[in-house]
């Protein structure tokens, strides 16, 4: 068995370590590939970061595994995105009768739209200007005239999600960073009562969601309240701080693990 765990935005792939180191004492006969091939420009196209992730996953099973089990995936805020684009990609094909468990944790699946906050939306448009980031405009529906021909849409349209048998949506109400409704798939009032971008949210969402219920996969969405001895400071008024202790609180990646992972995994 492999599990693949990708990384998000500005990020590497030690993110996801103590994950790995976890998930490893959990499951010693699993092997696992912290994905480093898009560390160096997260901020690229995301079709091209799974393209670039596709390549590093088959190299690493043909490198590594003799017969391949089961094939389930991590990804941190991006990272989710990234290994949805992946599982477009010819590379994957292969694998894809393979796949078992999908884990998202504070992924944005429907955009970056509606933040809690208005500070995080302008620091990523100012963000976005300054580095010509073409992820930061996919993420929030501004990479094409249209909604339906953005990026997210289109991914959204494609073959994917169906695929795993069990399916983890995590996201917290303290994230300013994923919208909970983007984390969780769901369609807010926000969407509803906007004109504009609204319709292609909840499309977006619908494309989704009808191939995973069709395909009857076991669906969990979580929600994770982080104490507030850990969220302090700026980053906790930015909705940073509970963004990144999916990856540094060892008590909930533990609790996570047992209650949800079973053996078979």
């Amino acid at each position: 068995d492999v599990v693949v765990l990708v990384h998000g935005l500005a990020g590497s792939p030690w993110d996801l370590r103590l994950f790995r180191n976890f998930l490893k004492t959990r499951f010693p006969r699993t092997e696992f590939l912290l994905c480093e091939s898009i560390e160096e420009d997260t901020l690229a196209d995301i079709n091209l970061m799974g393209e670039t992730i596709s390549k590093e996953i088959e190299e690493f099973i043909h490198k590594n595994i003799v017969t391949l089990g089961t094939l389930s995936f991590i990804g941190h805020s991006l990272g989710g995105i990234v290994i949805r684009a992946a599982l477009t990609t010819k590379r994957m094909a292969p694998f894809l009768s393979h796949l078992s468990v999908f884990i998202s944790l504070s992924s944005p699946h429907l955009g970056t739209l509606y933040q809690k906050t208005a500070i995080v939306p302008k620091a990523m448009w100012v963000m976005q200007k300054w580095t010509k980031s073409v992820g930061l405009k996919q993420l929030a529906l501004k990479d094409a005239p249209k909604r339906e021909d953005c990026f997210l849409y289109k991914l959204s349209q494609a073959k994917g999600l169906e695929y795993f048998h069990q399916i983890f949506l995590v996201s917290s109400e303290q994230d300013g960073y994923s919208p909970l409704h983007s984390s969780r798939i769901e369609v807010g009032k926000e969407a509803r009562d906007d004109a504009v971008n609204g319709p292609a949210v909840i499309a977006m969402a619908r494309n989704l969601w009808q191939p995973i219920v069709q395909a009857r996969r076991e669906v969990s969405k979580l929600g994770v309240i982080f104490g507030s001895n850990s969220l302090t400071g700026v980053d906790a008024l930015l909705g940073r701080a509970a963004h990144i202790r999916f990856l540094d609180n060892s008590t909930w990646i533990q609790m996570f693990i047992s209650n949800y992972l079973k053996p078979s995994y």
